[in-house]
């Protein structure tokens, strides 16, 4: 089953077995969609997104891109990672 969150925050809790798809704009919101199969166990675990742009310095060392999105003349860069690793 496919889900679509709004990104408006940097902490979400999701399914343990849930796959992060994509990130776009849809209307002027950030949303990302994930996978998760409904017929497992629904326990949760928390990710950690980070939105940031072009030129900007962060460590993002330990995150895993999921896309760029594009926001009239700005771009955005999405990233995550599960709060558990370092």
């Amino acid at each position: 089953m496919i889900h679509k969150q709004e990104l408006h925050g940097t902490h979400y809790s999701l399914p343990k077995n849930a796959k992060i798809l994509s990130a776009q704009y849809q209307g002027k919101q950030v949303y990302f969609w994930y996978y998760f199969d409904p017929k497992l166990p629904q326990e949760t675990e928390t990710y950690k997104f980070q939105v940031i742009g072009t030129g900007w310095e962060d460590n993002l060392s330990n995150y895993t891109f999921l896309n760029t999105v594009q926001q009239g003349q700005y771009v955005w860069h999405v990233f995550y990672r599960l709060m558990s690793e370092t």
